[in-house]
């Protein structure tokens, strides 16, 4: 059994190196990315601020800032002041961000379905609730 978390770890940094490879045709970073999905998959009837994303992917104020300063000098991500409260600026993608998301999204999803090809759809669906239960019962 001791093989087997050293497995999923292989996995996991073969999976981020290509993740990284396919981001870098795109001028992304595959952090950058996550942070313009957070965005997209807020509801529109929600507003998202740094913080959250701060808090979603454990990271620090400072990491966050960087990330977002290089999003929007790209014009995908830009701070929108907030009625209730100036000193708030809520995140949003611009057009050019939601097209880029969508793009590299199905770049990502392509690359995937090839990556996964050899597993049936029941094994895909099988290797998901398990790795889905291990991750929910590691504290």
């Amino acid at each position: 059994m001791q093989n087997m978390g050293k497995l999923i770890h292989t996995v996991d940094v073969k999976l981020k190196r290509k993740i990284d490879r396919l981001a870098f045709d795109y001028d992304l970073t595959s952090v950058q990315f996550v942070v313009m999905e957070l965005i997209y998959l807020t509801p529109k009837d929600q507003d998202i601020f740094q913080k959250d994303l701060e808090a979603a992917l454990d990271v620090r104020r400072s990491t966050i800032s960087n990330i977002l300063g290089l999003l929007e000098k790209k014009d995908y991500v830009r701070r929108e002041s907030v009625r209730s409260d100036a000193r708030l600026k809520k995140l949003a993608l611009t057009p050019a961000g939601e097209a880029m998301y969508l793009e590299f999204k199905s770049c990502l999803a392509a690359a995937e379905a090839e990556d996964f090809q050899l597993f049936s759809e029941d094994e895909k669906r099988t290797l998901l609730c398990l790795l889905e239960r291990l991750s929910a019962s590691i504290h």
